[in-house]
């Protein structure tokens, strides 16, 4: 008796957990808080500027302090002055400049390409983070549809068995027509364990992507139906992020190969150096200073420079092939996820009639049953048909919701 009592606790507490819903809008917003890919694309952001501040210090003088304390074992004098003292200090400071360096300037720029290449890289993938939300919301309603249409074909098929038997023992049904009626019955609550298990794994995968623990009571409110397709896809995607950034990514690497050739000039620099310390023979006032300004050029490396160069050049070329790559391939599938909208969403329309009709059919079927007119076969195959119609519906309603979603992500349009 107690293990009868235990089992049915272990079924009755599922259904008695209490389910959180949660709109489409409220799991965006959620995703922008508590999802860490978020914050980790903030911080790409963080790291690249702190890049560009880097490139940008080359461009600033450069400034150094010291001291220090030497024993020299023995102080070594000339009459009275000091050559060497026994303990000796100092202090000293030093400035620098660039005054001119090419390679400088075009790699700052670079840094500030590749910043905006990452800030967009950032968005886009925030886009991504987006969509898949919406899909994994859509699967959970879809999810949800499907158990509430597999619970009620159990009611249905229930009323089936209760009419079969009903009938068999008044004489006008067989008792191969209550075994049929049973194995209906028992292929939809089949149907309906399958359902849960599918909705429970749906909730944890949208939980998981809000940044929660899973969670399988997470429940959508129905989307509703998708709206209408346009018929023509748009294909300016002049407002999609990651071919913006292939275009910065391009003037990126146009930026490294102006560098490459500006390190064929020579470079100049002012330092001025500065010490002070107890007064010597070399230093009677204890003070020395000095300002070098400097040319370097380089005028023979074996030919690496130019390497170098040819290396930037091609990777040029290659940035620009692979935007036009991106580019053709961002329009098919703006195309291809229009074409699938447009099937869905007529799909639907489909769909609904065939529920429609199948249901007409089902109900004409089981009355000619009770009738003696029909065979239990043949509500058999009527009750299986009905079932298929409302399948295909709540699929169909699926495909057009990601169809849907995915255009306006591609597309970029809200």
């Amino acid at each position: 008796m107690r293990s009868i009592v235990l089992v049915l606790v272990l079924i009755v507490l599922p259904r008695l957990a209490v389910a959180e819903e949660i709109e489409l809008s409220q799991a965006l917003d959620e995703l922008e808080t508590s999802n860490e890919d978020w914050e980790i694309l903030a911080e790409r952001i963080v790291q690249a500027q702190t890049l560009r501040r880097e490139a940008r210090a080359r461009l600033l003088p450069q400034l150094n302090a010291g001291a220090s304390v030497s024993y020299n074992g023995e102080e070594v004098a000339i009459e009275d002055r000091i050559v060497r003292r026994e303990v000796d200090w100092a202090v000293t400071g030093s400035a620098s400049v660039t005054v001119f360096d090419g390679t400088a300037y075009p790699l700052l720029a670079q840094a500030g390409h590749n910043l905006r290449v990452i800030e967009l890289d950032a968005e886009w993938q925030r886009r991504t983070l987006q969509f898949e939300v919406q899909r994994a919301y859509f699967e959970l309603a879809a999810a949800q549809r499907d158990l509430e249409l597999a619970e009620r074909t159990v009611g249905l098929r229930q009323a089936y068995v209760d009419r079969a038997t009903a009938l068999e023992a008044s004489g006008v049904a067989l008792q191969l027509d209550v075994a049929r009626a049973m194995v209906q019955k028992l292929e939809a609550e089949q149907f309906v364990l399958e359902s849960r298990t599918r909705v429970r794994v749906s909730a944890n995968t949208l939980a998981v992507l809000l940044g929660r623990d899973p969670d399988s009571s997470l429940r959508a409110t129905e989307p509703g139906m998708s709206p209408a397709p346009p018929t023509q896809a748009s294909t300016q995607l002049t407002e999609r992020a990651d071919l913006e950034a292939g275009l910065r990514m391009i003037d990126a690497e146009e930026s490294l190969k102006t560098s490459r050739w500006w390190s064929l000039a020579p470079r100049f620099d002012l330092r001025g150096d500065g010490r002070y310390g107890p007064p010597s023979f070399t230093t009677p006032d204890g003070v020395t200073w000095s300002i070098t300004f400097a040319a370097t050029w380089l005028l023979y490396d074996g030919g690496a420079r130019y390497a170098r160069i040819r290396a930037a050049e091609s990777r040029v070329r290659e940035a620009e092939l692979r935007q036009t790559q991106r580019e053709r391939f961002a329009k098919a599938g703006v195309v291809d996820s229009l074409q699938r909208w447009q099937t869905a969403f007529e799909g639907i329309t489909v769909a609904q009639q065939q529920t429609e009709v199948a249901r007409q059919a089902y109900e004409m079927t089981v009355a000619r049953f009770e009738s003696g007119l029909a065979t239990s076969i043949e509500v058999t195959e009527a009750a299986d048909q009905m079932f298929r119609a409302e399948s295909a519906l709540s699929a169909a309603r699926l495909n057009a919701d990601v169809a849907a979603a995915s255009y306006s992500y591609l597309s970029e349009i809200p």
